[in-house]
C-alpha cells in the first residue's frame, strides 16, 4: 500500500508515506465524525458573484474569483463554509485548513482539493446545501462516489467550458492535466480505490458514447499520452496493460453469454476506440490472442467471444437448448450484419495503425486458421464421434461465418469491377512458400502456416519420370492484398463450405425422416410419434443455417469474390512465361481469353490451392438451389468470368487434375442456366433473362458443349479416381446442362459438328469425343434403367408382404428391419428412376437430328439391343412387376419412358442397319413387341406416335426375315470364325498384342471404350496396338460367299421342287 501512495501524485504534498498514510485514514474518519453532526455553516444572503467581486476589484482578484467559480461548478467543491448561493457543493475540510484564511480555491489548491475529494467514500456528508434548494434533488455529479465517473464529469464540462472561457483556457487546460492524471493514477494504482469496481466505471463510460464520444477519445488519448510520457515507452504500455485486462475481460466475460439481441453494442465502441489508437489497439489484440495452439482457445478470447456470437449454437450443446424461429431471421441478419461490419472496423483500425500492428494481426489470423484446419475434414461435415472431436477442439461455425464476413469486408478493395489493377497484384504462389518463423513470416509477408502442404489444382511432378523432381515457384516476398486473399478463401473453406455441406447433411436426413413418418403413420403410429418430436430440433437448425449461409450482405460479397477470383484464375492460367526470373508471379497485366489455351501449362497452377475452386463450386450451387436471383441480379457482365473458368478448367485434364472437381463444375453451369421455372410474368426482367443471354452472347460459348462431354467423359476413364455410383451424381447436372443446350439452335449445331466428325474419325486410335459420349451414355442409361426396374420390382414384393399382413405377426425388431429395407430401396430406386429418365431423354432429343453415327456398325446392335430390352419390360408381360403404390413418390413414370424409347425407335428407324439390328436382338425382339407398345401408347396417350412406330415395326419385320436366311446361310462356322468375347461372326479380325488372341475389331474397339485393357490378360491396350489378320479375314469373306451361294441354289433347289410337286 505505501509503494502505491508513494506513487501517487499528491505524496509531495506530505512529508512522508506514514504521513499519507494517516491523512487518508484521518480523512475517512473525519467523514465518520462529520455524518454525525452537520458542517457548520455561515448563512451568508449574498450572491457568489458579490462574494467574489466584495473581495476586491483588481483585475487579477476578477481572474481568480473566476477560477473559483469554475472549480466550484466543475467539481462541485469549496473551501468556505458559506452556504452556497445556488448549486450544493462539497466542503473540503482538509484543504480548507491548510488554506485558511483564503476562502477561494486555485489551481495549486485544486491538486489537494481533488485528492481530498477522490478519497471521499460518501461524499454526501460534506454536502453544502443552498438554503433555497434545501428539499430539492441533489444534481448526482456533486455526490458521485465512482472515481472514473466522477472524473470524466469533470473532464466533460471543462471541455466544453474551453469553449465558453477562451480567456481562462489556460487554466482551463491545467484543470483538465489535474482530472487526467488522477483517471491515470486511479488506472495504474486500483488499490488506491479498493473499494470501487473501477473496470465497471471505465466500462460505464460508454454508455453514453453516442453523446460523449469526444470526450472519451479526448480523456483516454491524454491518459495514454501521459503514460508513455511519464514511465517511458515499455513502462507505459506495461501499465497500461494491467490497467485495461480487467475491462476487457469483462467485456469478454459478458459478449460470451450475450446473443445476437443482448450483445452491448456500447462495449463494442469501447473495443472500436482501443482499435483506432496504436498503443491500445496493441493491447487490445495481444488480450485476444490464445497462448495455446488449440483451435478453441481462439473461440476463448475477446475477439472469439464477440465472433461466436450467432444464432448458431456456440458449441455441442444438447439439442434441447438450440432454438430458432423463421420470425427470427430479420432481426439475425441485422446482428450478423452489425458484428462482421464492427470486427471489419476493428481489424481495419489494427492495419492501419503502424506495419507492426499489420504483421501482429495478419498473423493472428493466419494461426487461427491453422490451428482451425481440423473443421475442413470430410468428417466434420458428418454427425459421429470424430465431428463432435472437432468441435470441441475448434472454434465454432457462428465464429467461422463471421470472421469470413469481416474477411469479405476487407477484400473490397480488390473485388470490384474497377478494382482489376489490384486484382492482378494477387500473387499465385503464395501457398507454396514455407516459412521456419515469425521473422521470416513477417519478411516476406507469408503469415498463414502449413499452406505448402494444400492439394493443388495441377502437380509439377506427377507426369514426371522420377529423375528429378521439380520445385515450384515462389516469389521473395508478397503484398497485404495477397494475403487477404488467400486468408479469405481458407476462411470460407473452413467456414461457408463446411457450414454448407454439414446444412445439405441435415436436409437429406430431414427428407428421410419425413419419408420414414410417412410411411410409418399408419403401420406403427407410437413409432411416428416419436419420429415428430425427433425432427423439431433438425428442422429448427436447419432454419438456422438457412439464414446464416444467405444473409444478404454477405451474398452479395461473396459473389463479388467468387467473380474476382475467377477473373484472377484465367489471368493466372493465360500468362505467358516469364524470360527471366520474376520478382512477383502476380499477373499485372490484363490479357484477353482465347482457345486453345496457350502452352506450356503455367507452373504457377501448381501452387493455387483446390479450396478456391471448391469455394466457388459451393457459393454457386447453394445459390442455384436457394437463391438464384443472386447470380440473376447482376447482369451479364458478372457472369460472364464464371462461365469463362468452367471453360477454362472443367474440360482440361492439363490445368485441373482432379477429376471430383472437374466433374463437380457441373454444378456451376448448372447454376448459370436459365431456369424456366424461374420466370414470373411480374418480375421484369424475370429471372433468368440475364443468364440466358449469357449463352446466347459469350465469346467463347462454341466450347460450352466440347467442355462439358470431355467432363462427362473423363470421369469415368481408368485411372480418373470416380467411383461408379459417384458418376451418377456428378452427371445430373451434366443433362440439365445438355438439354438446355440443346434447346439452342447454335448449340446445336456444335452437337452435329461433333457428331460428323466422331464418325468421320470412329476407327481412330484416340477415340473420338462425341462416339466415347454416347458410349458412355448408353452405358449409363442401360445400368440406371435396369437397376431401377429390379429396385421396382423389390419395393412391389415389400409392399405387398406388408399389405397382406405378412409384417404383423414378426416381432417388432423385424418389422423396423423391414420398413428400413423398404425406405432404402425406394430411394435407391427414385435415385435411378431419375437419372434413367434423363439419361433415355437425352438420346431421345439427340437421335432427333443425329442419327447416322447411332447407326453405326460399332454402335447399331447396343443401340437396339438396349431398346428391345426396356421395351419388352414395360410393355410386355412383366410390365405388371414394377407396380407399385404411390409411384410418384419414387419418380417411376413408365408412361414417359415408354415414349421416349418408341420416340427413339422413330429417329433411327428410316435407318437400314438399325432395322435390321432390332431384328438380330434374339433376346428382346420378338414380332409381338411393337404391337404391345401399340397397346400401350393408345392408353397412355401416345396415339400420334403410333403411325410411325408401326411403320418401323414393319421395316424390321421384313429385315428379320432376311436376317433369318442369313442366319440360316452361316450356321455351324468354323469356331476361329467367331469373336470369342460375342460369339459372333468377325467381319474384321484382328491379334491382340499380349494375349494373342483373335476377336472382331468392333468388339475390342468397344471395349477400349471403357477399359483401356486387353480383357483376357488386363495389359494396357490401345486400337493401334491390335493387328489385323488379314488372312483370315479373307477366309472368313470365301467361307460367307460360299455358304451364301450354297444357301441361294438350295432355296431355289427347293422353290422348283415345290413348283414341280404343284
Amino acid at each position: 500500500m505505501s509503494d502505491n501512495i508513494e506513487n501517487n501524485p499528491f505524496f509531495g504534498l506530505f512529508g512522508s508515506v506514514s504521513e499519507a498514510q494517516t491523512y487518508s485514514h484521518q480523512n475517512v474518519q473525519s467523514e465518520e465524525s462529520t455524518s454525525a453532526e452537520e458542517v457548520e455553516v455561515v448563512p451568508e444572503p449574498s450572491s457568489k458573484a458579490e462574494d467574489q467581486e466584495s473581495t476586491g476589484t483588481s483585475s487579477g482578484s476578477r481572474r481568480d474569483a473566476a477560477i473559483n467559480a469554475i472549480i466550484e461548478d466543475v467539481f462541485c467543491i469549496t473551501i468556505s463554509k458559506k452556504t452556497p448561493s445556488s448549486e450544493p457543493l462539497l466542503y473540503m475540510e482538509e484543504t480548507a485548513d491548510c488554506m485558511s484564511p483564503v476562502e477561494r480555491l486555485d489551481i495549486h489548491a485544486l491538486e489537494q482539493a481533488l485528492f481530498e475529494r477522490l478519497l471521499l467514500t460518501d461524499p454526501s456528508v460534506r454536502l453544502l446545501k443552498p438554503a433555497s434548494r434545501s428539499n430539492s434533488a441533489i444534481n448526482h455529479h456533486v455526490i458521485e462516489k465512482e472515481v472514473l465517473t466522477y472524473l470524466f464529469e469533470c473532464h466533460k464540462q471543462l471541455m466544453d467550458l474551453k469553449r465558453f472561457k477562451p480567456e481562462l483556457v489556460d487554466d482551463i487546460t491545467h484543470m483538465d492535466e489535474l482530472v487526467i492524471r488522477n483517471f491515470a493514477t486511479a488506472l495504474h494504482q486500483p488499490d488506491l480505490y479498493a473499494d470501487q469496481e473501477l473496470p465497471l466505471q471505465f466500462l460505464n463510460m460508454f454508455n453514453d458514447y453516442d453523446i460523449s464520444q469526444d470526450h472519451l477519445t479526448s480523456l483516454i488519448t491524454s491518459v495514454v499520452e501521459l503514460s508513455m510520457k511519464d514511465e517511458g515507452a515499455e513502462q507505459g504500455v506495461q501499465l497500461l496493460r494491467q490497467a485495461f485486462t480487467p475491462v476487457l475481460d469483462e467485456i469478454k466475460e459478458r459478449a460470451k453469454i450475450s446473443t445476437l439481441l443482448t450483445l452491448n453494442r456500447y462495449h463494442m465502441y469501447l473495443i472500436r476506440f482501443f482499435s483506432s489508437n496504436s498503443i491500445l489497439g496493441n493491447i487490445l489484440l495481444s488480450h485476444s490472442t490464445p497462448n495455446d495452439e488449440r483451435g478453441s482457445s481462439f473461440g476463448n478470447t475477446l475477439f472469439g467471444a464477440i465472433l461466436s456470437t450467432s444464432y448458431l449454437p456456440k458449441s455441442t450443446l444438447p439439442s434441447d437448448q438450440f432454438q430458432f424461429d423463421r420470425s427470427m431471421e430479420s432481426s439475425c441478419h441485422t446482428g450478423q450484419q452489425f458484428i462482421c461490419d464492427f470486427m471489419h472496423s476493428v481489424f481495419l483500425n489494427l492495419f492501419k495503425n503502424s506495419l507492426q500492428s499489420r504483421h501482429a494481426l495478419l498473423s493472428w489470423i493466419g494461426k487461427c486458421l491453422h490451428t482451425n484446419s481440423s473443421r475442413g475434414r470430410l468428417a466434420n461435415t458428418h454427425e459421429n464421434e470424430l465431428s463432435q472431436f472437432t468441435a470441441a477442439t475448434a472454434v465454432s461455425d457462428g465464429f467461422m461465418m463471421n470472421i469470413c464476413g469481416v474477411l469479405l469486408r476487407l477484400c473490397t478493395p480488390f473485388i470490384g469491377t474497377k478494382a482489376i489493377s489490384k486484382l492482378l497484384k494477387i500473387d499465385p504462389t503464395y501457398c507454396a512458400v514455407q516459412v521456419n518463423d515469425d521473422n521470416e513470416a513477417s519478411e516476406r509477408w507469408v503469415h498463414m502456416k502449413a499452406m505448402s502442404s494444400e492439394t493443388c489444382l495441377i502437380s509439377l511432378n506427377s507426369d514426371n519420370d522420377g529423375s528429378e523432381p521439380m520445385n515450384r515457384p515462389t516469389a521473395q516476398s508478397y503484398n497485404f492484398l495477397t494475403e487477404i486473399f488467400f486468408m479469405t478463401h481458407k476462411a470460407l473453406d473452413l467456414g461457408l463450405r463446411v457450414l454448407y455441406e454439414k446444412w445439405t447433411q441435415l436436409i437429406q436426413e430431414l427428407a428421410r425422416t419425413q419419408r420414414q413418418l410417412e410411411t410409418t403413420q399408419q403401420s406403427l403410429p407410437e413409432t411416428a410419434q416419436t419420429i415428430r418430436q425427433i425432427l423439431e430440433t433438425p428442422m429448427a437448425k436447419s432454419m438456422a443455417m438457412h439464414t446464416c449461409l444467405l444473409e444478404p450482405k454477405n451474398l452479395v460479397l461473396l459473389g463479388d469474390l467468387y467473380v474476382a477470383t475467377a477473373e484472377w484464375l484465367i489471368q493466372v492460367t493465360i500468362q505467358p512465361p516469364s524470360t527471366r526470373e520474376p520478382e512477383s508471379f502476380a499477373p499485372m497485366e490484363l490479357r484477353p481469353l482465347a482457345f486453345p489455351l496457350p502452352e506450356p501449362v503455367p507452373a504457377t497452377l501448381s501452387c493455387v490451392p483446390e479450396f478456391l475452386m471448391e469455394n466457388i463450386v459451393c457459393y454457386q450451387s447453394m445459390v442455384c438451389r436457394y437463391a438464384p436471383q443472386t447470380l440473376e441480379s447482376k447482369g451479364t457482365d458478372f457472369l460472364e468470368p464464371l462461365l469463362s473458368l468452367v471453360l477454362v478448367f472443367m474440360g482440361s485434364k492439363q490445368h485441373m487434375r482432379n477429376p471430383h472437381l472437374r466433374a463437380r463444375f457441373a454444378e456451376c453451369l448448372e447454376s448459370l442456366l436459365p431456369h424456366q421455372n424461374d420466370n414470373s410474368a411480374v418480375q421484369p426482367p424475370p429471372v433468368g433473362f440475364n443468364r440466358e443471354a449469357l449463352f446466347r452472347s459469350h465469346p467463347h460459348r462454341t466450347q460450352i458443349v466440347p467442355c462439358l462431354l470431355s467432363v462427362f467423359v473423363g470421369i469415368e476413364m481408368t485411372g480418373e479416381g470416380v467411383s461408379f455410383e459417384q458418376k451418377f451424381n456428378y452427371r445430373r447436372p451434366m443433362y440439365l446442362a445438355m438439354q438446355y443446350l440443346w434447346t439452342l439452335e447454335e448449340q446445336r449445331e456444335v452437337f452435329k459438328s461433333l457428331a460428323v466428325e466422331a464418325e468421320a474419325n470412329i476407327r481412330a486410335t484416340k477415340q473420338p469425343l462425341f462416339y466415347h459420349f454416347i458410349n458412355l451414355l448408353m452405358n449409363d442409361a442401360v445400368y440406371l434403367l435396369d437397376e431401377a426396374l429390379t429396385n421396382m420390382n423389390q419395393l412391389r414384393n415389400l409392399q405387398n408382404a406388408r399389405d397382406n399382413g405378412e409384417w404383423e405377426n414378426l416381432p417388432m425388431n423385424e418389422r423396423q428391419q423391414n420398413l428400413g429395407r423398404l425406405m432404402h430401396i425406394g430411394m435407391m430406386a427414385r435415385f435411378d428412376n431419375i437419372l434413367g429418365k434423363e439419361t433415355i431423354h437425352a438420346l431421345q432429343y439427340l437421335t432427333t437430328e443425329i442419327t447416322s453415327i447411332f447407326c453405326h456398325p460399332l454402335l447399331v446392335e447396343r443401340v437396339a439391343s438396349m431398346l428391345n430390352y426396356f421395351l419388352m419390360h414395360l410393355v410386355g408381360p412383366k410390365k405388371k412387376n414394377f407396380k407399385v403404390k404411390d409411384q410418384q413418390d419414387y419418380d417411376f413414370k413408365p408412361a414417359d419412358l415408354v415414349m421416349n424409347i418408341c420416340r427413339i425407335y422413330v429417329n433411327l428407324g428410316k435407318c437400314d442397319e438399325f432395322c435390321s439390328a432390332v431384328s438380330k436382338d434374339g433376346r428382346s425382339y420378338s414380332p409381338k413387341l411393337f404391337e404391345q407398345a401399340e397397346q400401350v401408347l393408345v392408353r397412355i396417350g401416345g396415339g400420334m406416335l403410333i403411325t410411325d412406330l408401326m411403320q418401323v415395326a414393319s421395316r424390321v419385320a421384313d429385315m428379320a426375315v432376311q436376317q433369318n436366311a442369313e442366319d440360316e446361310a452361316f450356321a455351324d462356322g468354323p469356331e476361329e470364325f467367331y469373336d470369342p468375347i460375342l460369339s459372333t461372326l468377325m467381319e474384321d479380325p484382328v491379334i491382340l498384342p499380349t494375349s494373342r488372341i483373335r476377336c472382331d475389331r468392333d468388339t475390342i474397339a468397344r471395349h477400349l471404350l471403357s477399359d483401356q485393357t486387353d480383357p483376357f490378360t488386363k495389359a494396357p491396350l490401345t486400337l493401334d496396338q491390335v493387328i489385323s489378320d488379314t488372312e483370315l479375314k479373307e477366309r472368313i469373306h470365301e467361307w460367307k460367299k460360299e455358304r451364301l451361294s450354297q444357301h441361294a441354289t438350295k432355296k431355289a433347289s427347293i422353290e422348283n421342287d415345290s413348283l414341280d410337286t404343284e
